[in-house]
């Protein structure tokens, strides 16, 4: 059995603006600051690792926590990415048929990081059943319903502003950690929505959830009510 190798991280920073942002963050993350710290690390390690088969494994948090999983990317995201990625200009000329297909930059794999938040422990337990009932993983769960939000910010859904308000003011509420793959770009938007206003990505994260467990739960009842007649 190998010996275990520990090794202290200490350093001073007197910029009085990063720390306050560090703390802030710190504290909305629900981790704690050695294991906030290390899910940086992981995430900045990964950020710069290439997607080919034997992805990065998330490890050093010591928290409970959901595995983040490889997610393969649906259609509609690939087709998004198409969408979405950066054409450069160029003054090259182009060779080859007329219509036939071009490799460029938007053939690169998104860049995927390590998302963690805290939810309830109910909320968890729903999230797990539901993986077991469909086999919809944690991760695609939460990459659907980001996105979506994120699509529809200027029409919030209805019930978010009273489910957020509810999870803001008691934040002990949301004790249970949970985590996922998800793509940088996307973990960036959430991050400039919530700057906006300050608010807290536990409480964001806990919404979005309740109200897609809500829907869950509004299509189980209506198949039931089909199949009772």
């Amino acid at each position: 059995m190998s010996k275990k190798i520990f090794r202290t991280v200490a350093f001073q920073i007197d910029d009085q603006d990063f720390l306050r942002e560090y703390d802030k963050r710190q504290q909305e993350s629900g981790l704690s600051v050695k294991n906030y710290f290390i899910s940086l690390i992981n995430a900045d390690i990964a950020m710069h690792q290439t997607q080919d088969n034997n992805p990065a494994q998330e490890g050093g948090s010591n928290d409970e926590a959901f595995e983040p999983e490889e997610e393969t990317p649906s259609e509609d995201t690939e087709e998004q990415q198409d969408e979405t990625a950066p054409h450069e200009d160029t003054d090259e000329v182009q060779t080859g048929e007329p219509g036939s297909e071009q490799t460029d930059a938007s053939d690169a794999p998104e860049e995927m990081m390590n998302f963690f938040a805290k939810i309830t422990k109910e909320q968890r337990q729903a999230l797990e059943a539901h993986k077991n009932e469909t086999g919809e993983t944690v991760g695609n769960v939460l990459n659907r319903i980001f996105d979506d939000f994120l699509n529809h910010t200027d029409t919030l859904p209805e019930g978010f502003n009273e489910a957020y308000q509810r999870y803001s003011a008691d934040p002990k509420s949301c004790d249970t950690t949970c985590s996922a793959k998800i793509p940088s770009r996307v973990n960036q938007e959430l991050t400039d929505y919530l700057n906006e206003f300050g608010g807290s990505r536990n409480a964001l994260v806990a919404s979005l959830v309740e109200l897609e467990l809500n829907d869950q739960q509004l299509t189980e009842d209506e198949d039931q009510g089909m199949t009772m007649q």
